[in-house]
């Protein structure tokens, strides 16, 4: 197994692994399509769940779409945390429309990480609907040795 095949099953595992409940039910609806070594593609199809006041997918939920997405393509185990979250609305999206994900890995170091996506209307990428930057915290877990 690679490690874009690794990656993709750390992503498979980590979407199932979503409540369907709550604020994050909406993680479990995303589908991969395609990963690459610095890339993945996902697919969101938006519900009626999704949508503002004006029946426009909520910008609320396309930022929690893109802070998830975008740091979980690059480290589908590691912990971390966001610490800057910037995007650029340009359009919407209705019910029923097929939107894409194609988030990618600029640069990880050893405690930072730094990330930006595309949301598409569709598969022919020729309608940008909103794109982000992101940079990541990585947590190094330490486990305090017992004295003694």
């Amino acid at each position: 197994m690679d490690a874009s095949e690794f990656r993709e099953k750390q992503l498979h595992k980590f979407l199932s692994s979503v409540p369907k409940k709550g604020i994050y039910e909406i993680l479990s609806r995303c589908k991969i399509v395609k990963v690459s070594p610095k890339n993945v593609l996902y697919e969101f199809i938006v519900e009626e769940k999704d949508l503002d006041e004006e029946n426009n997918f909520h910008n609320g939920s396309l930022a929690t779409l893109f802070d998830a997405l975008m740091s979980r393509s690059g480290f589908p185990v590691d912990p971390g945390v966001t610490v800057d979250l910037n995007i650029t609305y340009l359009g919407t999206a209705k019910m029923g429309e097929k939107l894409m994900f194609d988030c990618k890995t600029i640069k990880k170091g050893s405690r930072l990480a730094f990330f930006k996506g595309k949301v598409y209307k569709n598969k022919n990428h020729n309608e940008v609907i909103a794109r982000a930057t992101q940079t990541f915290a990585i947590i190094k877990l330490v486990i305090p040795s017992s004295k003694l």
